[in-house]
């Protein structure tokens, strides 16, 4: 599972599909390793992490877009 936060406010994308807005929690997601894109269109901020999930345990992702 992934939970995704980040200041200001982001679209989540996940290997390159639109998941939701921030905040994001619990998503659900296979083992192994993923890019995670956040944008936020109005402001022009973007960054890009890669995450590794693991079976039955929650990634969080905390981000502050400059």
């Amino acid at each position: 599972r992934l939970s995704v936060n980040s200041e200001p406010w982001s679209d989540v994308y996940v290997d390159g599909k639109l998941i939701q807005s921030t905040p994001l929690v619990g998503h659900q997601l296979p083992a192994g390793p993923h890019r995670v894109l956040l944008l936020n269109p109005k402001r022009h901020l973007r960054s890009e992490r890669r995450v590794t999930i693991e079976p039955d345990r929650e990634t969080q992702l905390s981000v502050e877009l400059k």
